[in-house]
Order: C-alpha cells, then structure tokens, then sequence
C-alpha cells in the first residue's frame, strides 16, 4: 500500500497542480509533503525494500497482510 512516493508520474501531477494553482512543483510537493507524518513522500526505494521483504524467505510466514509503505500518513490499526 503506497503512499506518496516521488515517481515521474507524481512529479507530473505535483506541475498539473502547479500549473492549475499558479505555484511552483516545489511548492505542491512541500504542500503534499505536509500532510505526511513523516514530513516528505516516500522514495522509489524505500517501496522497493518493502517488496523485497515481503516476497523474500524473511516473510515466508507473513500472509494476508497489507503493508502501508506510506510514512505514517494512514493512522488507523490494520
């Protein structure tokens, strides 16, 4: 489950919303970035690490779960 993650595609909505506000991408990404507990979007990486984890011999127990890869920006117990 990822949250905010700094991908090409998220850089392209941050300059639609840009654009649409009279900002710079800086500014909606700081905005976006504001409402994540852990004060920034995730990296490509950082959803990777989780992934591997999970489909790695480490998680040969885990089942049925979902993992919010999100910085903290989901506050409720799963």
């Amino acid at each position: 489950m990822p949250g905010w993650t700094q991908t090409e595609r998220v850089i392209e909505l941050m300059a639609f919303r840009a654009q649409n506000n009279n900002t710079t991408v800086e500014e909606e990404i700081a905005r976006q970035a504001a409402e994540i507990p852990l004060g920034r979007m995730g990296e490509p990486q950082e959803f990777a690490n989780a992934a591997v984890f999970l489909v790695s011999p480490a998680a040969s127990f885990v089942h049925g779960v979902t993992l919010a890869v999100d910085g903290g920006i989901i506050r409720a117990m799963m």
